[in-house]
């Protein structure tokens, strides 16, 4: 499976850039980004929804709900080894 996400970010280079010509310490700013975008993906886990749009994932099909319900695993989505959210 291969997952691609793209958006635009020019301001937020061009605005780091800004910082590294005035010699800025560059650690606290990108702690912060960071520390931002772990949030928005543990959001985006919580509400099973897309962090930009808000829309819901497509949910499971009936028959691979009952794959995972008669394993016992009927949380949420994408949660099962916690693996992704560990990354």
């Amino acid at each position: 499976m291969q997952i691609d996400y793209k958006f635009n970010d020019k301001a937020i280079q061009d605005s780091i850039k800004r910082l590294q010509q005035l010699g800025a310490d560059m650690t606290p700013i990108t702690r912060d980004i960071a520390a931002v975008l772990a949030s928005e993906s543990e959001a985006a886990f919580q509400k099973e929804a897309d962090p930009t749009t808000g829309r819901k994932w497509q949910p499971l099909t009936p028959k691979y709900a009952a794959k995972l319900a008669a394993k016992g695993l009927t949380g949420k989505m994408l949660n099962i080894s916690k693996q992704l959210m560990q990354l």
